[in-house]
C-alpha cells in the first residue's frame, strides 16, 4: 500500500503557498457584495478559512452553548443557502469543527473531527466516505493534489501515547500509515505539521517538526527530522539539546531550502540538514505565505508586526506595525495587495513595500459589537472576490 500511494503522490509536492510576484497597484476600498446571517440572534464560532469551489463558498457555523457541528455552502455569486450538512459521527459531538482543517481534494471536501474522518461532495454536501480507526485524529494544514495527511494518537493509561501519520486519497478516504512516532509528538499546539517532498530521485521524504520524549519520562523538547520513507532510512535529526534554542514550527520547502517557521526562524539543507541561517524572532508558523523567495509572515510576541523576509538571507524586506491591532488570519494576495485579518478589521497592504491601502470593519459593527472580522478569509483569484466572517454573518467584498 505504501509503495503504491507514494507512486500516486503528483509531483506537485512543492510548497502550496508559493507564487510569483504580482505587480503591485493601488486598491480602492471593496465593494460588499452580499452578507447572509449563519443563525438568527446567535453568538457563533466559525471555521478558520472559507473553502471555495467552483461554485459555493464553505463555512462551519457553531453557535456557543450548543454541541452542533454544520458545515453550510453559500453560492459565491448571490450568497444564497446552497446546502447544510449536519450530520456527523456521535463520536464527533465533542469537538469543534472549526479546530479541524478542511482539505479540498478534487471534488471532495475531506475533514477531520475528533476520531472521525470523512469526505463530503463538495458542491452537493452529500457523504462519500467516512472511516475512524483511531483514539483521536489531528487535522492538518496539508493537501498534495487529491490525498491529504493527518496524524493519529494511540492513547494508554500509564505512558506517552503514540502519533501515527496517514496519507490518505481524499476521493475515497483509503490510504495507510506512513509513520510511526513511537513517543515523539508530531503534531503539538495546532501549529506543527509534516512536510512531503519527492525528490529527483523519485524517494519520498517526510520532514517532522515536534517534540520528542526521554525515554520513561514525561519530558520533552523540540525535535527536527528527516527520514527518506522509499529507503527507510533517517536522513538528519536535530533536537534542541544538539542544536540550542530549536522550537516547534511549520515546515516550508522554498528554492532549496527548508524553513522552519515557529518562535524563531531558521533554513536548513534539506538533503543534509546543515543550518544556513537563524533569525531569532518569532514567527506566526502556519500563517505565512511565500512569494517567490520571500516570506510574508507575522512577527513580534503576539504576532502584531506583519513581516516581509528574505529567504535567501533572511534578512528582513518590510515591516508594518499594527498599531496595536493583532494580525491573526491567513494572508491572502491578490493582485500585488496583501490581505488579512486583524483585530476587528480587514487589512490592505501594499506587497512591495508594506505600506497600508486601507482598513475597514464588519459594516455590521455599526448595530452588534460583536461583529468583528475573525481569522476567517479566502479570496477568488477569477473573480476577485474576499470571502470573510464576523462570527454572525459570512460576507462577501469585491475587490
Amino acid at each position: 500500500m505504501r509503495a503504491f500511494l507514494f507512486a500516486s503522490l503528483p509531483l506537485l509536492l512543492a510548497c502550496s503557498s508559493c507564487q510569483s510576484e504580482p505587480e503591485s497597484q493601488p486598491r480602492p476600498l471593496p465593494e460588499l457584495v452580499w452578507t447572509r446571517p449563519f443563525l438568527e440572534n446567535r453568538h457563533l464560532v466559525s471555521t478558520r478559512t472559507p473553502v471555495l469551489s467552483s461554485k459555493g463558498v464553505i463555512y462551519s457555523p457553531r453557535e456557543v452553548s450548543e454541541r452542533t457541528n454544520r458545515l453550510r455552502s453559500y453560492g459565491k455569486q448571490t450568497g444564497d443557502l446552497r446546502w447544510e450538512f449536519t450530520d456527523f459521527h456521535p463520536a464527533a459531538t465533542y469537538s469543534l469543527i472549526d479546530r479541524t482543517t478542511l482539505h479540498q481534494t478534487g471534488e471532495i471536501l475531506a475533514l477531520t473531527i475528533g476520531p472521525v474522518r470523512m469526505g463530503l461532495n463538495i458542491e452537493t454536501g452529500q457523504k462519500v466516505w467516512e472511516a475512524s480507526e483511531f483514539d483521536n485524529s489531528n487535522p492538518l494544514n496539508q493537501t498534495f493534489g487529491n490525498h491529504f495527511i493527518q496524524t493519529h494518537t494511540t492513547t494508554y493509561p500509564q505512558r506517552n501515547p503514540d502519533y501515527h501519520l496517514g496519507l490518505y486519497d481524499g476521493n475515497t478516504g483509503e490510504g495507510d500509515i506512513i509513520y510511526h512516532s513511537y513517543g515523539d509528538s508530531i503534531w503539538r499546539n495546532g501549529i506543527d505539521f509534516p512536510l512531503l517532498d519527492v525528490h529527483a530521485s523519485g524517494d519520498t521524504i517526510l520532514y517532522v517538526a515536534g517534540y520528542s520524549y526521554r525515554p520513561d519520562s514525561i519530558l520533552a523538547f523540540p525535535s527536527l527530522k528527516a527520514i527518506n520513507l522509499t529507503q527507510d532510512t533517517l536522513m538528519f535529526a536535530h533536537t534542541s539539546q544538539s542544536l540550542p534554542g530549536l522550537d516547534q514550527g511549520a515546515l516550508y520547502l522554498v528554492n532549496g531550502k527548508l524553513i522552519l517557521a515557529g518562535s524563531q526562524l531558521r533554513a536548513f539543507d534539506p538533503e543534509t540538514g546543515a543550518q544556513l541561517w537563524f533569525r531569532d524572532e518569532s514567527t506566526s508558523g502556519r500563517f505565512c505565505h511565500v512569494v517567490g523567495n520571500h516570506l510574508l509572515t507575522y512577527t513580534g510576541y503576539q504576532g502584531e508586526t506583519l513581516s516581509r523576509i528574505d529567504l535567501e538571507t533572511g534578512n528582513v524586506i518590510w515591516r508594518t506595525e499594527a498599531q496595536g491591532e493583532l494580525f491573526e488570519s491567513r494572508i491572502e494576495i491578490y493582485e500585488g495587495t496583501v490581505y488579512l485579518t486583524g483585530w476587528q478589521k480587514l487589512y490592505a497592504f501594499d506587497l512591495l513595500d508594506g505600506s497600508k491601502h486601507w482598513e475597514i470593519s464588519s459594516p455590521h459593527q455599526r448595530t452588534d459589537s460583536d461583529a468583528y472580522f475573525a481569522d476567517v478569509l479566502a479570496i477568488d483569484q477569477e473573480t476577485g472576490r474576499i470571502y470573510l466572517s464576523d462570527y454572525r454573518y459570512a460576507l462577501c467584498f469585491q475587490l
